[in-house]
């Protein structure tokens, strides 16, 4: 999953590349990570973007196609939902708070 951030694939291309049925992917993700496989690798999206974000001028509309989403508005959303502010605002304010820090 690491691997293909920028170009997920489907959850039974998944299974099928581990050698197992879909079920038994699904079960072994309920089991252990207590989340279906999309949310964990919609969660790692996010993450990765979150850093590129904090760490990268990139724009958003690349950092959203470098973690797999259709493009920036889909990104934005996903974004928001997870932690409570659009990309562009999450960045400016966690820009700000690092300024503040410094001086």
């Amino acid at each position: 999953m690491e691997r293909n951030l920028s170009q997920p694939f489907g959850i039974g291309e998944l299974a099928r590349r581990m050698g197992i049925s879909r079920r038994e992917l699904d079960r072994a993700f309920a089991k252990h990570a207590h989340k279906k496989p999309s949310t964990v690798w919609r969660t790692m999206r996010l993450t990765h973007g979150q850093w590129l974000l904090l760490n990268t001028s990139r724009a958003i509309t690349q950092i959203a196609h470098e973690c797999g989403f259709a493009d920036a508005a889909h990104f934005g959303r996903w974004f928001k939902t997870t932690y409570g502010a659009m990309p562009n605002s999450f960045r400016t304010r966690r820009r700000e708070l690092a300024k503040r820090e410094t001086a």
